[in-house]
């Protein structure tokens, strides 16, 4: 699910909010699930509620962004490799602790020279982690060439933000506990909780419903 709900909310609200993290989700080309967020759209008829908004122009910048991938072979190559990449540094983390908590609780169990091996693993997880953010680094610059339909999502999705505002002042509900996912934080109308962490990619954000009314 695009968002965190930590309580019951209007079908619309919700159908609003994952367009919202959807496209947001788009703009760094981290999803891929077109006709879900057609569904969403339609039932939200946003054709008809947001001014500027084309589905099929829309469709058509974010088939040429996720498009991205496969017309480079560098490019398919890191974000295939970053997932395990990923993987291996949490374990490595999870191995020191693992092993920096036996040796405090029950040190006769190692058996070895535990200060070499946890250098050795930290040596290999700087080097993971240097591998991971110069192809975090690569892919940010490849996405870059499309910025201009980057931006145009972006604006379009401002607008479904402002829209979403409205109808939540309008209808007085409450989303004081809805938390979203989003990767992009150029937004109006939004606080942010969270940043990104080594294990959290994205942003965790909720609705500033109160800025908007005063706007």
């Amino acid at each position: 699910m695009p968002f965190l709900k930590r309580h019951k909310i209007p079908e619309e609200i919700e159908n609003y909010i994952n367009v919202i993290c959807i496209l947001d989700a788009v703009r760094v080309g981290r999803f891929k699930r077109l006709r879900e967020l057609q569904d969403y759209i339609e039932k939200l008829d946003l054709e008809k509620k947001v001014p500027e908004f084309k589905w099929k122009t829309l469709k058509g910048d974010i088939e040429s962004l996720l498009s991205l991938p496969g017309k480079s072979p560098s490019l398919r190559r890191f974000t295939s490799i970053l997932p395990i990449l990923n993987t291996l540094i949490t374990l490595s983390f999870l191995i020191m602790i693992v092993l920096a908590t036996l040796n405090t609780l029950s040190p006769k169990i190692i058996t070895f020279n535990l200060h070499d091996v946890l250098m050795t693993i930290i040596f290999i997880t700087g080097g993971l982690l240097v591998a991971r953010w110069y192809m975090e680094e690569k892919i940010k610059e490849f996405y870059e060439e499309s910025q201009k339909k980057k931006l145009r999502l972006g604006k379009i999705n401002q607008m479904i933000i402002d829209k979403l505002l409205n109808v939540i002042s309008e209808k007085k509900i409450s989303i004081e506990k809805v938390r979203l996912k989003l990767f992009n934080i150029d937004y109006k109308g939004i606080i942010v909780l969270k940043k990104p962490s080594f294990f959290r990619e994205h942003y965790l954000v909720k609705l500033n419903v109160k800025e908007n009314i005063k706007g």
